[in-house]
């Protein structure tokens, strides 16, 4: 994965109010992660239709830990630990198909 794409997952993973059909959007590719960092006010009425409710918007744009997403990424980098998202086709098939799955994984 794009280490800008799995920026905004471990982003989002920390907004809270993220839910299965949020996620099932995302996974299905009519929304990304960075879609909604960028756009989460401007194309509010869009997102919705996926349910991503304004609490949930509002959270997403209020997001201010970047600084730690760049840590964290560092010390993936250090220490050899990946990200298996949602979206990805390593996620496994049995845990997506919980009522509240986690968003990613690390292994």
């Amino acid at each position: 994965m794009e280490r800008e794409t799995l920026k905004y997952w471990l982003a989002l993973n920390r907004v809270k109010g993220l839910k299965k059909p949020q996620m099932e959007a995302l996974a299905g590719k009519a929304l990304s992660p960075e879609d909604l960092f960028k756009g989460w006010k401007r194309e509010a009425r869009r997102f919705r239709e996926y349910g991503f409710t304004g609490e949930l918007l509002e959270g997403i744009g209020g997001f201010d830990g970047w600084g730690r997403i760049a840590e964290e990424l560092a010390l993936f980098d250090k220490s050899g630990i990946s990200v298996v998202t949602y979206e990805a086709a390593a996620y496994p098939g049995l845990l997506r198909e919980i009522d509240d799955p986690p968003c990613l994984l690390y292994v």
